[in-house]
This record gives structure tokens, C-alpha cells and sequence, in this order.
């Protein structure tokens, strides 16, 4: 039997909360130079997260690596 769902674990990417930018100019805008920092430093851990996506629960991937670029 298939099981038909909606829910599923899924890992987002992301370098900031900021709700001062209208969400159009936030998804599609330019990065700055400090959002592009981050986001290099993203990449370079971004393999072993999806490594480690394949065999942790999403709860023990979160607490390893949210916020946590160091990894």
C-alpha cells in the first residue's frame, strides 16, 4: 500500500530573519556584501550537512548546525 503524505523533512538555507524588507526585494534583491560572507561560509559545510541529512533525525541536524557555521 502507498502512503500518500504532504509532510516531509526538507533543509532551507538561509542568512537572515529580516522582516524590514518587503519579501519581493528579500527573495529576489541582491545580496550584501556581509550576506554574501555568510553564505560562502554556508557552502563550504553544505556537503556534509546533506551527508549528515541522510542518516540524523531533522531535530539532531538542527542542533548541530543552526547557527553554527564552524562545523
Amino acid at each position: 500500500n502507498k502512503i500518500l503524505t504532504d509532510s516531509f523533512e526538507n533543509i532551507k538555507i538561509g542568512i537572515s530573519k529580516n522582516k524590514n524588507i518587503p519579501r519581493m526585494e528579500y527573495v529576489v534583491g541582491k545580496f550584501s556584501d556581509e550576506d554574501n560572507d555568510k553564505l560562502k561560509e554556508v557552502f563550504k559545510i553544505t556537503s556534509k550537512i546533506i551527508e549528515d541529512f541522510s542518516t540524523m533525525t531533522i531535530d539532531e541536524l538542527m542542533q548541530k548546525y543552526n547557527g553554527n557555521t564552524n562545523e
